[in-house]
Formats: C-alpha cells, sequence, structure tokens
C-alpha cells in the first residue's frame, strides 16, 4: 500500500516565554510518531534554534483578545503558500503524539456539540464559542477546538475565509477556528475528551 505524504503547518504566536520548548516537543513528537510527513512549515515567529524546516513570517497583533485571528491569518497564510501541500496536518506547540500515525489515515476529532457546560473555567472561551456557533449558523455545532491535530484542505480551508466577515468587525476574541473548519468540511469527526 502507497502512502500519500502530506506538509505540516504549526502557527507559532511571538513572545514564548519559554524559548518555545513546547514546540521542541511538538516537533519531536511528530519526527517519532507521524509516517509520511513531507515537510514541516513554522507560520508565524522563527525561534533561533529552529532548522529543517521551512518559516513563513507572519506578525501578530498585540491585542490578546486577536489570538485568534492571530492563528487564522497564519492558517490562511500556509493555504496561501503553493509550496505546502494541497492537505496539511494543521498542528498547534501544545500538541504532542505519543503513537504513530500515518497522516492519511488521520481523524478529525471533537469534544462534543458547543455547550458553555465545557468551558466552566475559560469565560473568553464562552465569547469565541458561541461567535462561532453565530457564524456557523449552527446550534448544533461541535467543538473542534481541542488539543489534537486537523487535517486540512487548503482550498477548503480558503473558501472558508472568503466567507468571514473582515478581520476589522471580528467579534471580540473572535471565533474557534478549528470548528468552524470542522463543521462545514469534516464530513466524520469523532468524539474524544480534549487532553488538556
Amino acid at each position: 500500500m502507497t502512502f500519500k505524504a502530506f506538509d505540516v503547518v504549526i502557527p507559532l504566536g511571538d513572545g514564548s516565554r519559554y524559548d518555545n520548548t513546547e514546540l521542541k516537543y511538538c516537533l519531536r513528537s511528530l519526527e517519532k510518531h507521524v509516517m509520511f510527513i513531507k515537510d514541516v512549515f513554522i507560520v508565524g515567529e522563527k525561534p533561533h534554534w529552529i532548522k529543517d524546516v521551512y518559516h513563513l513570517p507572519a506578525i501578530d497583533k498585540v491585542d490578546n483578545k486577536k489570538f485568534s485571528e492571530n492563528i487564522f491569518r497564519k492558517v490562511l497564510t500556509a493555504c496561501q503558500n503553493k509550496t505546502v501541500s494541497d492537505d496539511f496536518l494543521y498542528v498547534h506547540d501544545d500538541h504532542y503524539l505519543l503513537s504513530n500515525y500515518a497522516i492519511e489515515k488521520f481523524t478529525n476529532y471533537h469534544r462534543g456539540k458547543i455547550s458553555m457546560e465545557l468551558y466552566p473555567r475559560n469565560p473568553w472561551q464562552q465569547i469565541q464559542m458561541n461567535n462561532t456557533v453565530r457564524q456557523l449558523k449552527n446550534a448544533d455545532a461541535f467543538d473542534f477546538d481541542i488539543h489534537c491535530p486537523m487535517l486540512i484542505n487548503k482550498h477548503n480551508f480558503t473558501l472558508m475565509a472568503s466567507q468571514m466577515p473582515d478581520y476589522n468587525v471580528w467579534p471580540e476574541y473572535g471565533f474557534g477556528i478549528k470548528s468552524l473548519y470542522g463543521n462545514q468540511f469534516c464530513k466524520e469527526g469523532h468524539f474524544i475528551n480534549d487532553l488538556k
């Protein structure tokens, strides 16, 4: 059986307090457990110690309430780059894989329907997910914004981006990026408890 090779895209914020140590563990887990990675793209800040990956520069907005927009812009930057594979694994620096995966067989996970009971300690996340439900116009939407990588098709993500409001009118705390994508393009998502 022949497997297709995919790229990995990791959006990275500015100003890590710990010299991007989380990213080191993330990259090590990808190298150890993910089969058929073509290339890794870091979008955003470029850590001084990084090597053997591609870097796509992107600048964060300073306002902490814009972090969702920062992530969205970085994923869109990757989607607009012709070098990035049409399908890629979208990973955050705090995602660590603990067993072997072939990206082609990767499953997109959610933690059930969006419900405010899922975020008892995170009022900002309640706001963000309410914004997401309103944008989707779907009260039965699933929450894909958990600590698991997600398989993204860059043409679908670009289509989704074209249907979003302009950044200057995004609501406070933005949207759940993976939930926007997952509810529109992931026919089958599997339930899992969030791991963090």
